[in-house]
């Protein structure tokens, strides 16, 4: 008997989860469906986007560095913050294109045709004085003592011809420098063989921000539509 009514009590639950796995979900009832989940297609696209993201992060910290080299006749040191101050002694004239890594990619720019720091201007200043080579305003001849730092560039230099009095550059033209550029801390040092090192807080912000999903440099590759990155699985109603 005992026997008898265990089998029917196990029947009876079998057909009752049956009848739950297939009874109609209620109107509004959040269901799940795995069908997306299960589509090899969407697969790839998770996959495309999460390759993306980390190409993204890595070009970011990358464009937070810079180291570059170069050759040509030089004796000459800089610190610099690029838009806002720069320290230099010395003087380098000229100069083989400087290769390295380059705002966060591997290639070259065009040199400067001349660079001078302290004290070049000062002793150049003295020798036209005591030579009376001097054939500038007395304003100008005045400002010229406190010229610190001067860029003789061609058109296509990024950084433009400029003079600096009391280490402030002042730019003879806009580079048009992207904000996320124009607190770049700035390193040379030159002796025929030179070196430059470059680190961007604002290109390191960059990288922290876009962690989160957020550009602010702009730079991040364009991003598929929302319905090109499903969600693991739908929740329908």
């Amino acid at each position: 008997m005992s026997r008898r009514f265990g089998t029917v009590a196990a029947a009876t639950l079998v057909l009752a989860a049956c009848g739950c796995a297939l009874a109609p979900a209620p109107d509004g009832a959040m269901t799940y469906s795995t069908s997306e989940a299960e589509d090899p297609g969407f697969w790839a696209r998770a996959s495309r986007g999460l390759g993306r993201y980390l190409d993204d992060r890595a070009r970011d910290a990358l464009d937070t560095i810079g180291l570059e080299f170069s050759v040509g006749p030089s004796l000459y040191a800089e610190v610099q913050v690029r838009r806002f101050l720069h320290v230099p002694l010395g003087l380098a004239v000229g100069s083989r294109d400087w290769h390295g890594l380059i705002d966060g990619r591997l290639g070259r720019r065009r040199p400067c045709e001349m660079k001078f720091g302290l004290p070049v201007p000062q002793v150049l200043w003295f020798f036209m004085i005591r030579t009376g080579g001097f054939r500038l305003s007395g304003r100008d001849a005045i400002l010229a003592l406190f010229v610190t730092h001067g860029v003789k560039s061609g058109k296509d230099d990024e950084t433009g011809a400029h003079r600096c009095y009391f280490f402030i550059p002042f730019y003879k033209q806009d580079p048009g420098i992207p904000p996320t550029r124009r607190f770049d801390l700035t390193a040379e040092l030159s002796a025929l063989l030179r070196f430059r090192a470059t680190l961007s807080p604002g290109e390191g912000l960059d990288f922290l921000l876009g962690i989160f999903g957020l550009d602010i440099s702009g730079d991040d590759r364009t991003r598929e539509s929302a319905s090109e990155h499903p969600a693991l699985g739908t929740w329908t109603r």
